[in-house]
């Protein structure tokens, strides 16, 4: 894991954050603190008022919802190119989803009051943080769409992609039970499906990593919904 920056006086390691203007930012980072974040940490639960936003820089954080049954799945990921708790922007700051660690890394942790004095709540919000609320939204419906309506190796592999992407490494930290939740499928499909992929040499797995060793085979196993969601994310800023 990276070191914690001593200081926030320092150039944001969130483009979110480094998209905003000079004065924004530093008005911001003067007010946040940076925080460790493990894999498995719980950062919100479904319907409990939000009080802290949080920017990731090496972390990656899984947003999922509940469904019958007492599984859940992952509605989308947000790593350092974007915020967690966009919902405090709103007047009744709760959301239906809860927010866990995927990834093992750091963030910017923000409390709300703090937020909302210098990012706009009650009066405008700079776009850069409106645009990604709703490219976030599109893109959770593009992955509930994929894992609707696509096969299970299509829906595996589009994850896979997009977790390697902002790894920025063909290496990943995830247990298995994780990787099946987040694409909504049963523990024992998730399993045949990675066996299937580690046969055709596309990746190498363990019971807690994942190793891939061909990214333009892993591509074309996956559907056109890993690039819908990418073209999605260039248009966050």
């Amino acid at each position: 894991m990276s070191s914690l920056p001593k200081t926030s006086n320092y150039i944001a390691q969130n483009t979110l954050l480094a998209s905003l203007d000079e004065g924004a930012c530093h008005r911001l980072l003067a007010r946040a603190s940076p925080v460790e974040l493990s894999a498995g940490d719980l950062l919100y639960d479904a319907c409990i008022p939000l009080e802290r936003m949080y920017f990731p820089a090496t972390s990656v954080v899984s947003l999922q919802y509940d469904l019958a049954g007492g599984s859940s799945a992952e509605l989308a990921a947000v790593g350092d190119e974007g915020l967690v708790a966009s919902a405090l922007f709103d007047a009744g700051p709760t959301t239906p989803s809860r927010a866990v660690v995927m990834s093992a890394g750091w963030a910017y942790v923000v409390s709300g009051d703090p937020v909302a004095a210098q990012l706009g709540v009650g009066c405008s919000i700079p776009v850069q943080l409106s645009s990604y609320t709703h490219v976030l939204l599109g893109q959770m419906a593009q992955a509930a769409l994929c894992n609707a309506d696509h096969t299970e190796e299509q829906r595996l592999s589009r994850w896979l992609l997009m977790r390697f992407d902002r790894n920025g490494s063909d290496e990943l930290d995830v247990t298995q039970q994780a990787l099946a939740h987040a694409v909504w499928l049963g523990f024992a499909s998730a399993l045949f499906v990675l066996a299937k992929l580690r046969r055709a040499g596309v990746v190498h797995f363990g019971r807690d990593h994942l190793s891939l060793r061909d990214r333009e085979a892993l591509n074309e196993h996956s559907c056109s919904c890993y690039q819908a969601i990418k073209r999605l994310g260039s248009l966050s800023f």
